[in-house]
């Protein structure tokens, strides 16, 4: 903590500023942009400095993000955040206007996850080593290892929790005693209200007074100004520790799937794993927010306790044990309900599942017209799922209006009990109200904790989830699997009585996908989807391995494998690899090995494939394309190797992703020595005979002449070009030796031979005929047709753009070329209106618009005047101002006022919960829909992590966090609306200042919303593009693991998180600005009321002005709660827009029924349609 406070101090001598750019170079900068928008809004005529800076064009013109960096002004009032607030005033921000996170800095999240990673390391030893100290074991590494096979051996169940803890623990403890001084100057206002209170009731009763009354005045407000400051800058603390702890799982999830064993892929497949990065985190970092409304509940309750019994006596502990029975007993209905939820998570983890197979498969969905039944499994899915949170959030909000209105039956019940006691009588009118204003105090401590208990319950069930991920076994190094330098031995690989399985450590919901033309458990890449068919061909018998492999391959040695469908030429390539598990025998490699195996093609441009992370040698890169035969296909393509290759190469026929992802291995290993073995799984299956010899000669035989090259192939003819020839027979055994030998020893090689001589002849005639690549898919590339030049001329130039838009997916123009997918769009300036009243109308669903809204406004109402009136009455029974009614008439409305306000809550937040939650269900149900029946181009120029986002992350903040906010600031708002009415009416002379009040806080809205939705849109791009990259990462480990890229990929994932931090943090700081301002408004207000209480210009009793003191004081507390869930709640309605986007604006193909009418009469006379000019 000391560390921490030093590293803040160290920087208050410094401010923020933003770059300043020349004035030539800005002119010209804004000019040449197209992106700039200048924005005129309300206050640009009266900005001093109306100067539109350029969009930075790289990180030397962006400032490094300032939180904690600038002058101790500046970060208690957030004025770090006014750079970007005024560029974003003067015109639309863009990513690129954000503060940086730079690699290495304090915020990096890499620096945090490897913290976090080297503190749950250091807590799992110590686990380890106190379980083997209790049980009488040696600390040993191998009783370590045996410990994962030791049924009693468990790790804490918060052991993820502690070292989140350990690593922000000065981050937790600074948002803790912030908080804490903010309750000290709650309780710290309630005695100046005592003695304010007291001065009043002086005045009015004639007796001398002093100007000690101002004096009390000026601190209450200076107190509430400070309480306001203090709860203002936990909530910012909170909600930036939250944001860095989602990032480090993010961070450590992605991490951890790079590392996780096979069974554990098998038990986690990649729609889990998203699952847990989009509604685990978003759990976890909901709780952070929240988390002080638990842990400093205890001092607040001690210090309204003390207080209450100083002012009420006795006769305040009655409401104070009920109000504690109260809480004890929520606290277990909360403990009960996170039983709910597991199941409800299970609900959203099923959804998930299946939208995301749904997309994955949308292509076969579609051929086979199968959009209704899965249209109606989707609506099955999330309907179950919306009845089990509905059900949750009803008993919730019951729960809810019970503990919000806690405070006020507790105060009914001290009230009564001490009318009771004093025979009659209430306490003085100073003690009633300054323990009303305690009372009130009390109502923003437990407002927020049911939320804080309901999201801690949904956090504790999403860490352990994470944690059972993250504690899960890693792969380990098979001990039989040998890595030696290149130079060590003649010998590149050598395999000494191999046995090879795949079964032998994985269960049976894990597949294992294949070749076109191998068996389904040889498999090169291990597929996650766990209701992913196989497209292998089916084989007479079961794959049972490979069985006594003895193999020895020198360096630089050729070697051809090749052997009966379904025998396991992928999979003895994958056991040389070291993906395949060994149950016996030794395997030696001498050097590097990369396996070549099914094409996995990222979304990005074809260059960038082929790359794939390695540093670009321009020479070396057009060697790798003329020999693998793409420098045709590059001058089809729009941009060349800059086109856009879109998720697993939709915009690509087989033969051109079988040669990019051989070009991808060639530049993997051409030229680096250390890199001598590469293993091809079959990589000339999919292109013509033509294109075959030329790989072979200038590629395999030429460019990666000196590396030991293995080929698995069907194609018998390449036989004679290799060293050696490893045959694979039927019983999974190895037989390997030269062509004649085989010949002569082995009988499956014979017929084999004798088969392919059989059907050279009809090959070779075809191939004479075939001048485009084997293949089932739309191949439109003109490599392998003889006279490329002379083929093109004869084209008229709508074919030609007509075959570049199927090759591209996009219209052939200079300024698009080469793009394939699609920007997500990002909508500008506020929330429309149509947006909110389609959220409404779908949230009304069968009651209609017209019941529940005028519904849901007199809840809001008779809530608020229930609360006010409560106190309103009480101060007219201390003061009695209505002859001649006995003490029962007063007491009987106070305690009816009490009852309706319970109730009114009730009927106010279930009414809100219904909305949400039905508007929730049907917007992602018609998403769905419309989802189901876009055309594929959407989908080929869409990512899926960006469709994911959109029914996951998005989905979550629509069933969960928009209805907690909306509650809390409908609750908010009305109440203090109520206060402000209430003080005009007391006060009529306030009513003069309360149009400048709220001018200046529209004011201070209107500038800072400018910036802060446009923030809050890019955070939710800048989201979707970690989830489209975490998607695709996940789709592609194996490829990954085989090229040892994993460090290349994590680094980028970091990057991203950072680029998603950078809008959130400042996102995060902007409402911190906002509200600093709103509670100096606040502490204005209330020096204002104050004065004029103590004054006396207005004939005002002691009563009148201790009720209207007490709520001011608390107005304050209020307005800053109020002002973030209002800051949050129009950052959570950016989801509502970006799912109703989905379903409203999604492009549809035609319609799926069409009516007899609507078919013209002449179409298909005859039984006869005429095509004419169709490319498919």
């Amino acid at each position: 903590m000391l560390d921490y406070i030093k590293e803040v101090w160290k920087c208050q001598a410094q401010t923020c500023r933003a770059y300043k750019w020349s004035d030539s170079d800005l002119e010209d900068r804004v000019a040449n942009d197209a992106r700039v928008d200048p924005q005129k809004r309300l206050l640009t005529p009266f900005l001093f400095d109306k100067t539109v800076t350029p969009i930075p064009c790289d990180d030397s013109e962006r400032s490094e993000f300032p939180f904690q960096s600038t002058n101790f002004i500046s970060e208690t009032f957030f004025s770090w955040c006014n750079p970007a607030l005024k560029v974003g005033y003067v015109r639309t921000l863009y990513p690129e206007d954000m503060y940086k996170i730079s690699p290495g800095s304090k915020n990096d999240v890499q620096l945090l996850a490897d913290k976090f990673n080297e503190v749950l390391e250091k807590r799992k030893l110590r686990s380890e080593s106190d379980y083997l100290k209790t049980h009488g074991m040696e600390d040993t590494p191998s009783n370590r290892e045996s410990l994962s096979k030791d049924p009693n051996f468990q790790y804490s169940k918060y052991l993820v929790a502690l070292s989140l803890l350990e690593v922000f623990r000065s981050r937790f403890i600074f948002c803790l005693l912030i908080r804490v001084a903010g309750d000290l100057a709650a309780g710290l206002n309630t005695l100046q209200v005592r003695k304010i209170v007291s001065i009043v009731g002086n005045h009015s009763k004639d007796q001398h007074t002093t100007n000690q009354g101002y004096g009390y005045a000026v601190g209450i407000s200076l107190v509430v100004m400070f309480q306001g400051l203090a709860y203002c800058h936990y909530f910012h603390s909170s909600q930036f520790c939250g944001g860095e702890i989602r990032s480090v799982l993010s961070k450590v999830l992605l991490d951890k799937s790079f590392t996780i064993n096979r069974d554990g892929r098998s038990r986690y497949p990649p729609s889990q794993v998203t699952s847990l990065l989009a509604n685990d985190l978003s759990k976890i970092e909901l709780a952070i927010w929240f988390f002080g409304f638990i842990t400093n509940l205890p001092l607040g309750l001690a210090l309204t306790i003390i207080l209450l019994t100083v002012n009420l006596g006795g006769a305040s502990l009655t409401g104070i044990a009920y109000f504690l029975i109260v809480t004890a007993i929520t606290s277990v209905l909360t403990k009960h309900f996170m039983k709910n939820r597991i199941v409800a998570n299970i609900a959203t983890d099923n959804r998930i599942r299946c939208i995301k197979e749904v997309l994955a498969s949308i292509k076969i969905i579609k051929y086979f017209a199968w959009e209704i039944p899965y249209s109606r499994l989707l609506t099955e899915y999330r309907s179950s799922e919306m009845a089990q949170i509905l059900r949750i959030q009803f008993i919730r909000n019951v729960i809810v209006s019970v503990v919000v209105t806690l405070p006020n039956v507790s105060a009914m019940i001290s009230f009564l009990v001490m009318f009771g006691a004093n025979h009659g009588h209430l306490s003085a009118t100073s003690n009633i109200f300054s323990s009303v204003s305690l009372y009130n105090t009390l109502t923003g401590y437990v407002s927020q904790f049911p939320s804080a208990l309901n999201t801690a319950g949904d956090a504790i069930v999403a860490l352990k989830r994470i944690q059972e991920f993250l504690l899960f076994e890693d792969e380990k190094q098979d001990p039989g699997h040998r890595m030696v330098p290149g130079n060590a031995s003649k010998n590149s690989i050598e395999i000494e009585h191999g046995f090879f399985d795949w079964n032998a450590v994985q269960d049976d919901n894990l597949s294992v996908e294949s070749d076109t033309k191998d068996d389904q458990t040889g498999s090169c890449q291990i597929q996650w989807d766990e209701k992913e068919e196989e497209s292998s061909g089916k084989n007479t018998h079961q794959f049972q391995g490979l069985k006594n492999v003895n193999l020895s391959i020198k360096q630089g040695e050729f070697v051809v494998v090749t052997g009966p469908i379904g025998t396991g030429k992928s999979s003895l390539l994958n056991a040389i690899k070291g993906a395949m598990p060994r149950t016996k025998g030794l395997v030696t490699i001498a050097g590097d090995a990369t396996l070549c195996s099914d094409p996995w093609i990222q979304n990005t441009t074809v260059e960038g494939n082929i790359l794939f992370g390695s540093e670009q040698d321009r020479q070396k890169y057009n060697k790798v394309v003329d020999a693998c035969a793409l420098a045709s296909d590059f001058d089809m393509l729009p941009a060349g190797d800059q086109t856009e290759i879109g998720e697993r190469g939709v915009n690509l026929s087989g033969g051109q992703k079988a040669r990019i992802n051989l070009a991808r291995a060639v530049y993997h290993v051409y030229g680096d020595d250390d890199r001598n073995i590469i293993l091809l799984d079959d990589v000339l299956s999919a292109v013509d005979p033509k294109v075959s010899r030329h790989i072979v000669n200038e590629c395999i035989l030429g460019l990666l002449d000196g590396k030991t090259r293995i080929l698995a192939t069907h194609q018998l003819s390449l036989i004679d070009s290799a060293n050696r020839i490893i045959f694979i027979n039927n019983d999974g055994k190895v037989d390997v030796g030269s062509h004649d030998e085989l010949t002569g020893r082995n009988a499956e090689f014979a017929r084999l031979m004798e088969f392919q001589l059989e059907t050279s002849e009809n090959e070779d005639s075809d191939e004479d005929d075939t001048d485009t690549d084997d293949d089932d898919t739309d191949d439109v590339s003109l490599v392998d047709v003889p006279d490329e030049k002379s083929c093109i001329s004869k084209m008229d130039m709508e074919d030609l753009k007509v075959i570049r838009c199927q090759t591209s997916k996009a219209e052939y123009e200079e300024k698009t070329a080469g793009v394939l997918m699609s920007e997500e769009s990002r909508k500008v300036n506020g929330i429309p209106l149509r947006i909110l009243l389609m959220y409404l109308r779908e949230g009304c669903g069968k009651c209609g618009i017209k019941f529940l809204v005028p519904s849901l406004i007199a809840s809001m109402t008779c809530t608020t005047f229930c609360m006010l009136f409560q106190n309103i009455w009480l101060s007219f029974w201390s003061s009695e101002p209505f002859s001649g009614r006995s003490n029962g008439f007063y007491a009987g409305l106070y305690v009816l006022f009490t009852v309706l306000f319970v109730l009114s809550a009730c009927w106010q937040f279930c009414t809100v919960v219904y909305i949400c939650n039905t508007s929730s269900k049907n917007l992602n149900i018609k998403a769905m829909h419309r989802i189901m029946y876009a055309p594929m181009s959407f989908f080929d120029t869409t990512p899926m992590g960006r469709i994911i986002n959109r029914f996951t992350k998005d989905t979550d903040t629509l069933d969960n966090s928009i209805a907690e906010q909306a509650r809390l600031f409908c609750y908010g708002c009305f109440n203090m609306g109520g206060i402000l009415i209430m003080c005009c009416v007391f006060l009529p002379w306030f009513a003069i200042v309360v149009p400048f009040v709220l001018l200046v806080s529209y004011i201070c809205f209107s500038y800072y919303q400018a910036s802060a939705r446009e923030i809050k849109r890019i955070e939710g791009i800048q989201r979707s593009v970690v989830f489209a990259t975490f998607d695709e990462v996940l789709q592609g480990l194996a490829t990954i693991k085989f090229y040892d890229m994993e460090k290349v990929f994590m680094r980028k994932n970091a990057k991203l998180i950072n680029k998603q931090n950078e809008a959130y943090y400042l996102s995060n700081g902007m409402q911190r600005w906002l509200v600093a301002r709103l509670v100096v408004c606040s502490a204005a207000m209330n020096l204002i009321i104050e004065t004029l209480c103590v004054s006396n210009v207005f004939n005002i009793s002691a009563a009148s002005s201790g009720l209207l003191i007490s709520y001011l004081v608390s107005f304050s507390t209020q307005l800053v709660s109020t002002s973030r869930s209002m800051g949050q709640l129009e950052q959570f309605l950016s989801s509502a827009e970006r799912v109703a986007e989905y379903s409203m604006e999604l492009p549809q193909e035609a319609a799926y029924n069409s009516s007899a009418e609507t078919t013209p009469a002449e179409s298909g006379q005859n039984g006869v349609r005429l095509y004419s000019r169709i490319f498919v």
